[in-house]
C-alpha cells in the first residue's frame, strides 16, 4: 500500500491535442505521497487534502494548493479534527470546504469545515459548523446506520459538491468494513443532503424515482446545475460500472 511518489508532479490532459503532460513543480515544498485523498479545483488552483501517507507520516490532515499558472504548491492552515483519508472537499463562494471521512477507527462527521481562498492565504484558518458527534460507529461494533434530522451521518469516500448555491453530500460508507481498512466494503449510505452555508443549516434531499443506491468509493462531479455520479463499491463489495444524473 505504498503511495506512488512523484515529488509533487502534476498530469495535465488536453482534450483538445489528446495528450498528457508532466508539471513539474517550481517549489522545494510539495504534498508527500498519499492515497485515500481528495481533490478539487478552484479557477485558479488545484487542490489536495489529507489522505493516507507512507508509514513515517500514516493519515494526513495537511491542504495544498497548487497555482496551475506559476507550477507552484502553496500549504495552508491544517485542517481541524482527526487526520483522515477518504474525506471530501469541493469550492463554492471563495471558501474551501471539508466534510467526512476515516480516522482509522471510525466515519468522521457531525461538522463541516471551511477555510477563505483569498486575500492572505498564510494567515486563512478553518472554520467549523458542528451538527452532532465527531465519530460513527467502529469496526465490529453493533448497530446499523441511524441518520438523524440535523445533518448527514458520518461517512467517508463520499462526494461533496456545490449546487445552485448549496453544497450536497451524497452516499459514502457509513461503518467501516469489518477489517477497519480499506480492502472490503464496509454499510453504505444512500442519502442526499443539502448545506445552505448562508443559514449554516443541513436539509435532506428527498430525490423522486429510482435512485443509484448505496454506494461509496464512486466518481463524482456537478455541470449545468447537475450532478453526475459513476460506479463505486456497494455492500457486497461489487464494483460498479452504472452511471446516474441528479437535476435540481
Amino acid at each position: 500500500m505504498t503511495p506512488l511518489d512523484e515529488a509533487g508532479a502534476v498530469h495535465s490532459f488536453s482534450p483538445t491535442t489528446m495528450t498528457w503532460t508532466k508539471l513539474t513543480p517550481t517549489t522545494s515544498a510539495y504534498p508527500c505521497a498519499r492515497s485515500y485523498h481528495t481533490g478539487t479545483a478552484s479557477s485558479t488552483h488545484l487542490i489536495v487534502h489529507a489522505g493516507c501517507g507512507d508509514a513515517s507520516t500514516g493519515r494526513l490532515r495537511d491542504t495544498w494548493l497548487f497555482d496551475v499558472t506559476s507550477l507552484a504548491w502553496t500549504r495552508i492552515d491544517d485542517a481541524p479534527g482527526d487526520p483522515r483519508g477518504g474525506s471530501a472537499i469541493t469550492v463554492l463562494d471563495d471558501k474551501l470546504w471539508r466534510f467526512g471521512g476515516f480516522n482509522g477507527k471510525t466515519e468522521l462527521g457531525g461538522a463541516i469545515d471551511c477555510i477563505v481562498l483569498k486575500d492572505n492565504l498564510a494567515e486563512a484558518k478553518w472554520e467549523t459548523v458542528t451538527f452532532g458527534q465527531s465519530a460513527g460507529l467502529a469496526r465490529g461494533e453493533e448497530g446499523d446506520l441511524v441518520g438523524n434530522s440535523d445533518g448527514p451521518g458520518h461517512r467517508s469516500v463520499h462526494a461533496l459538491l456545490p449546487l445552485n448555491g448549496l453544497i450536497l453530500t451524497l452516499f459514502g460508507e457509513g461503518k467501516p468494513s469489518v477489517t477497519g481498512g480499506h480492502d472490503a466494503a464496509g454499510n453504505f449510505w444512500g442519502d442526499v443532503w443539502a448545506f445552505d452555508p448562508s443559514s449554516r443549516s443541513w436539509e435532506q434531499v428527498r430525490t423522486k424515482g429510482q435512485t443509484p443506491g448505496e454506494r461509496g468509493w464512486f466518481a463524482a462531479d456537478h455541470a449545468r446545475g447537475k450532478v453526475v455520479v459513476w460506479g463505486g463499491i456497494d455492500a457486497s463489495n461489487e464494483r460498479l460500472t452504472d452511471g446516474w444524473v441528479l437535476s435540481a
